[in-house]
């Protein structure tokens, strides 16, 4: 069966908790940056440098943050949201505390670029470039649709099922 707006909206942000405690390593590398360029500045005002040289690492110190952000980012994001459904039978840390997994409608395997299609397009790029509205359309469209289905769902043929008793499933797919 397919699950409701709330379990499915609740194990995102389940994840979304996990998803920043493991950004938390990152945030350690990045602190570095900040005091040296803290520094820096206090050296700018004392008039220890220059002003070229200030804003010179200034546009490194935007780019720096930009890049390590977003590489950082997608890298997690990709495993947590694309990789570990591959292996865990369609399920994050959040989707399993939930109760519900994610599948492809015909019941076939998920394959990693439905996944990134899915999980960082769809998902974090179209919720994030619409400010959240996107994230509203999908809690509406799971709210008010008979079928339960997102944009994201529709396009990628999958959907979020409730988690009914895998063990005693697994159990009799040998028999």
């Amino acid at each position: 069966m397919r699950t409701s707006a709330l379990k499915r909206f609740g194990s995102y942000f389940l994840d979304s908790i996990i998803f920043s405690i493991f950004q938390i390593p990152f945030v350690g590398l990045f602190y570095g940056q900040v005091g040296n360029f803290m520094e820096m500045s206090m050296d700018y005002e004392r008039g220890l440098i220059s002003a070229d040289v200030f804003w010179g690492e200034y546009f490194r110190f935007i780019m720096f943050t930009f890049a390590f952000t977003l590489v950082a980012g997608l890298v997690i994001m990709t495993l947590y949201y694309c990789v570990l459904p591959l292996f865990w039978k369609g399920r994050t840390v959040g989707r399993h505390i939930a109760g519900v997994y994610l599948r492809n409608q015909d019941g076939s395997k998920l394959s990693f670029m439905k996944l990134v299609v899915r999980e960082i397009v769809f998902k974090m790029f179209w919720w994030t470039f619409t400010f959240g509205i996107g994230a509203f359309v999908d809690f509406i469209m799971v709210w008010l649709r008979d079928d339960k289905l997102t944009i994201r769902d529709i396009i990628t043929k999958t959907e979020i099922i409730e988690y009914e008793g895998e063990s005693i499933t697994d159990a009799h797919e040998e028999y």
